[in-house]
């Protein structure tokens, strides 16, 4: 975007990619003005009410092209106007679109408000563009900019992007400092970890102007003191607190209890916790979280939460399993198992289920212990090896053997060779792999992603009873490599089972094969019986009708879908017209990408193949500049190889 650099502060460096040309359909790019061009005298404020109205309206309802195509036949436009598309670009996430219409608006009678310059702040720091922001940070210096939203945005924006110095910058430049850039700074400082720096900007914050400190300034200022660990620092706090009478805030009161829990100060945490008048789950939560808290004290402590209707949360329950020792007796591990379960609210993760896991097996109880470590969702190697070591370490390894559940986990994260072994552990434990949904399942997924798929067939055939995920797992291994028609005529056979009816998955799974094979009048028909098709069946259609050179039929579907195109659409767009050699609807799709993804170096390297095949060696030229302006650089390929167990790596820039 180099009219906007130059626009901002007089630079010739690019600063945005920009493909230049754009597709016959639309309007070519808006000549490059300055500050001096302006347009003659605006409409009637009645015809741009009605101009502005419309634009909402379309905004709200419509995709972002189609608005945008009404921005330009308005005809005459205000702040609001150009707010309005703005706040939809950012709406669909296309940052840049949004930041080319902020240069159209500079060079026009309208002036940008509080709400434009946010907006363009926004959409600078979703570019991830450093340069830009220095520039939007030079125009606001520069036109003496003093929108208390427009630096504290600035701010904001300096933090997430790790820019310390910067954002101090802007906080010393403020003429008058109000309470809501001190805000900003001191969560920065806690953030980033800079505690005794949060701690200064408090204390300042008092010198300047102590009537303005307000709770969430006294909060931060209590967390910076508990995350160094200083009791002196927080006491401190605590004093000037108590001047200005803020202590029975949840929020001032909860940090001041957890300060005193984090700087190990007996007895003032349930001081300053009995000053909250109205404490909170997290207030609770934050007395539980002492170290030296006994399992009788926490036991109380949860009574008291439950007799005055707080409802605890997953913190709750891992502050109170932590708490209680290995002597408290299975009947009370089995109600606070219970409790769990009853709540309905909190899920049994790996810390929760891994402290009943550890509770249970103190006590003896394998069997109990073994169903909590089926409860668990979503289970990693922390709650495998807790398990295993629970166990041997309690002499139990042998009592509790793997059942259907375990086979089923394990598979799921199984190479060929263990996949196999593990089927053949099945088949010696006696369980019925024909009859039993779960290891069936995890069996025939387990061989169609390695690539073993009439192991995954005779599997299929063989079962007694098959669910719509087993089907689903079938359609989809068999398109996945490359057997369409197998796949094709297995939807045809789900069909005809009585009380079975296909969902997204299997229509996707067919989709799938009909790509691989190109058979787009198959994959139209097909589409055409999903009721309510998803962005993915779009992805996967329009990927289908452009690989096979049909690109004005691809761009149609993508425009009167009902959704705003993501990466992956237009990344098959991009992918098909490199190749059939269309430059034209390369640059249309690749602006877009762009927009969406900056950073992203495959569609630099599709674009510069493309202009490298037509011979437009100057635009290949270009495109490798702007991947060297904006520190894009392209990821090397790479394979892996297992041998004998061990897994090796090899890349593009191995020698042989």
């Amino acid at each position: 975007m180099d009219t906007l650099s130059s626009t901002l502060c007089s630079s010739d460096h690019c600063s945005f990619p920009r493909i230049p040309k754009t597709p016959p359909t639309t309007k070519p790019p808006p000549p490059q003005l300055n500050f001096k061009s302006k347009p003659n005298l605006p409409l009637p404020a009645t015809i741009t009410h009605t101009s502005n109205a419309l634009l909402s309206a379309s905004a709200k309802s419509r995709p972002l092209d189609q608005t945008l195509s009404l921005l330009r036949l308005l005809p005459s436009r205000d702040t609001l106007t150009w707010n309005t598309a703005l706040s939809a670009c950012l709406r669909h996430r296309r940052p840049i679109a949004a930041l080319r219409f902020f240069q159209q608006m500079l060079l026009q009678p309208s002036e940008p408000d509080e709400l434009t310059l946010r907006s363009v702040l926004d959409a600078s720091l979703a570019t991830g563009d450093l340069r830009l922001l220095l520039q939007l940070h030079a125009h606001i210096a520069k036109k003496r900019i003093e929108s208390a939203v427009a630096n504290t945005r600035l701010m904001g924006a300096y933090w997430k992007l790790g820019l310390i110095d910067f954002a101090r910058e802007v906080f010393d430049g403020y003429p008058q400092r109000e309470s809501v850039a001190y805000t900003v700074m001191s969560n920065g400082y806690m953030k980033a970890g800079r505690y005794e720096d949060a701690l200064l900007l408090f204390v300042e914050m008092l010198e300047r102007d102590g009537a303005d400190v307000d709770g969430y300034s006294f909060t931060c200022a209590l967390r910076a003191s508990a995350g160094i660990w200083c009791l002196l620092v927080g006491r401190q706090i605590h004093a000037q607190l108590v001047k200005v009478s803020n202590g029975g805030d949840v929020f001032v009161g909860t940090a001041l209890v957890d300060m005193y829990v984090k700087c190990g100060e007996r007895g003032f945490p349930e001081k300053a916790f009995a000053d909250i008048l109205e404490p909170n789950v997290v207030s609770w939560n934050a007395l539980m979280t002492g170290g030296e808290l006994e399992s009788g004290d926490a036991l109380a402590l949860f009574s008291r939460m439950r007799d005055l209707g707080v409802r605890p949360d997953r913190v709750t329950f891992a502050c109170l399993l932590r708490a209680c020792k290995s002597d408290v007796g299975i009947g009370l591990v089995q109600q606070m198992h219970g409790l769990v379960a009853k709540s309905g609210e909190v899920e049994i993760d790996v810390y929760i289920g891994g402290a009943l896991f550890k509770m249970y097996i103190d006590q003896g109880c394998v069997c109990e212990a073994r169903r909590v470590f089926h409860e668990m969702g979503d289970k990693d190697t922390l709650a495998y090896n807790l398990a295993i070591e629970g166990c041997l370490h309690n002499g139990y390894g042998s009592e509790v053997p793997p059942n259907n559940y375990t086979f089923a986990s394990v598979l799921r994260s199984c190479e060929a060779e263990e996949g196999k072994q593990i089927h053949a552990q099945i088949v010696k434990s006696g369980a019925k792999v024909e009859s039993d949904l779960y290891i069936s399942n995890g069996l025939l997924d387990m061989y169609a992603k390695c690539g073993y798929i009439e192991a995954a067939e005779i599997l299929f055939n063989r079962m007694s009873n098959r669910d719509l995920p087993l089907w689903n797992a079938m359609i989809t291994s068999l398109a996945r490599h490359g057997y369409a028609e197998a796949a094709i005529n297995m939807f045809h056979e789900l069909l005809s089972c009585d009380k079975m009816a296909p969902n997204h998955i299997t229509f996707m799974g067919l989709l799938s094969a009909c790509n691989h094979r190109g058979l787009v009048d198959d994959g139209y028909r097909y589409f055409g019986l999903i009721e309510k098709p998803t962005i993915d069946h779009y992805a996967c259609l329009i990927d289908l009708v452009g690989r096979t050179g049909r690109l004005k039929e691809a761009r149609d579907l993508l425009e009167r879908m009902p959704f705003e195109p993501n990466e992956l659409i237009w990344s098959s767009l991009l992918s098909a017209s490199s190749i059939h050699g269309d430059v034209e609807m390369a640059e249309y799709s690749g602006e877009h990408l762009l927009e969406l993804n900056p950073k992203d170096s495959g569609t630099y390297v599709t674009l510069s193949n493309v202009y490298a095949a037509a011979q437009k060696w100057d635009e290949v030229k270009r495109i490798r500049k702007l991947m060297k302006d904006h520190s894009v650089r392209k990821v090397p390929g790479c394979s892996w190889l297992m041998v004998n167990g061990n897994t090796h790596l090899f890349s593009v820039t191995n020698g042989i």
